[in-house]
This record gives structure tokens, C-alpha cells and sequence, in this order.
């Protein structure tokens, strides 16, 4: 661990343990760590750690700044780590089964990915 933001430098680490471990871990990794990354807990059982910077909607923008897109952009996900594409994307989708905060940020629920697919096609 003391390597990391020094001679370690990751994009994403995840890692898989109980919210017990979590609830101890993330304060000690935000305090000790915390201007090199950023934590999400995707789920009670797994912790993504990634480095500042880096998300899925980050990605996404970048792509779209590469390639020159100039679209309506449509995300769908389900889990914490999805809500930075939510936050960019013009509409943004989850499903019945998805974390609290993913349903929270999404603009429109759908009982499956292929529904929220067919939903963001009729727009």
C-alpha cells in the first residue's frame, strides 16, 4: 500500500471483502490515499480503488473528444461505478435489479438492458 500513487500507479484496483472490512478500509485508504484515488463501493461485497480521474464517464467523454462524436450519448448501468456516465450522458438508463444510487441517478428504469436499449432507440 505505500507504494501506491509513488512507484504504483494503477487505473483500477478491485478488490472483494464484506461491509465490515469496507466500512474500515475506505476511511483509511481516503485518508491515506485519498489525493491519488478514489474509492466506490460497487457492491457489499467489491471496492473498486481507482486513480484520480478515472471513471467510466471519463472514458466516455474522451472518447467522444478522439473520435469527434458529436451524438446523443446513452448510458446504461446498474452500480455506483456507472453514475460518472449518468452524469454526461444525455439519457440514462438502469434496471429493476441495479444499487439504490444507480436507480437514484438514472433518468428512466427499465425491467432489462435490452428494454432501456429499445427505449433510448425510440428517442
Amino acid at each position: 500500500m505505500q507504494k501506491i500513487g509513488k512507484t504504483i500507479l494503477p487505473s483500477v484496483i478491485m478488490t472483494f471483502g464484506s461491509e465490515d472490512i469496507f466500512r474500515r478500509l475506505v476511511p483509511f485508504i481516503n485518508k491515506n490515499f485519498g489525493q491519488h484515488v478514489d474509492t466506490i463501493e460497487t457492491s457489499s461485497r467489491t471496492l473498486e480503488i481507482l486513480a484520480k480521474g478515472v471513471s467510466k464517464g471519463a472514458a466516455v467523454t474522451r472518447i467522444l473528444q478522439e473520435l469527434q462524436f458529436d451524438t446523443s450519448v446513452c448510458a446504461i448501468g446498474d452500480s455506483a461505478n456507472d453514475i460518472s456516465m449518468f452524469e454526461i450522458a444525455d439519457y440514462a438508463f438502469s434496471v429493476p435489479k441495479a444499487s439504490v444510487c444507480a436507480k437514484d441517478k438514472a433518468d428512466e428504469l427499465y425491467p432489462t438492458v435490452g428494454d432501456c436499449i429499445n427505449a433510448f432507440i425510440k428517442k
